[in-house]
């Protein structure tokens, strides 16, 4: 056990969800993908299906999928590349620190979904939902601040509940 663990508490916390290693002779993964931005709002889906055809036993099928939203506060707009069709990111009208400013803040909410049981594979089933605020320093620094409650339902085992808040800081170039 690492020095940094106090006792009594796990080394390793396992996943929530895990179908563990499944034999296959084959995987076709559907998968779609929906954004949209206007002003300072701006939102993303996306569904995913996947069905596997394995070697022994009946072919099983997973699937998954999210919805997040978020406005940015103090007015930036979030840009999508069309030709790479993904979001851009969020620069800041103002750095940070610099003539006073304030950076950029966005609220943001998620919701997500994971399916990971079929026939006799139970990976648990696994619903969150995200509340979060971001703060944009600059161009390359943000601050995120998440609470995220997650709702887990595990075949033979019940269903239990996570509550986790979530503080990330990142530098990117």
């Amino acid at each position: 056990m690492p020095a940094f663990v106090p006792v009594g508490v796990p080394a390793a916390i396992p996943f929530f969800v895990d179908s563990g290693p499944i034999a296959t002779d084959v995987v076709n993964l559907f998968a779609g993908e929906l954004a949209a931005t206007s002003g300072s709002w701006h939102a993303q889906g996306e569904l995913i299906y996947a069905m596997v055809n394995r070697p022994v036993g009946q072919s099983v099928t997973f699937s998954g999928a999210s919805v997040q939203s978020g406005l940015i506060l103090t007015g930036e707009h979030r840009p999508y590349d069309r030709k790479s069709g993904v979001l851009g990111r969020i620069v800041p009208r103002e750095d940070f620190g610099l003539s006073s400013g304030y950076g950029a803040w966005e609220i943001a909410a998620r919701w997500s979904y994971l399916d990971l049981n079929d026939g006799d594979i139970s990976g648990g089933q696994l619903h969150d939902v995200t509340a979060g605020l971001n703060w944009y320093l600059n161009r390359y620094t943000k601050l995120q601040l998440n609470y995220i409650r997650a709702f887990l339902k595990t075949p033979g085992l019940g269903n239990s509940n996570a509550d986790i808040v979530a503080l990330r800081a990142q530098v990117d170039f």
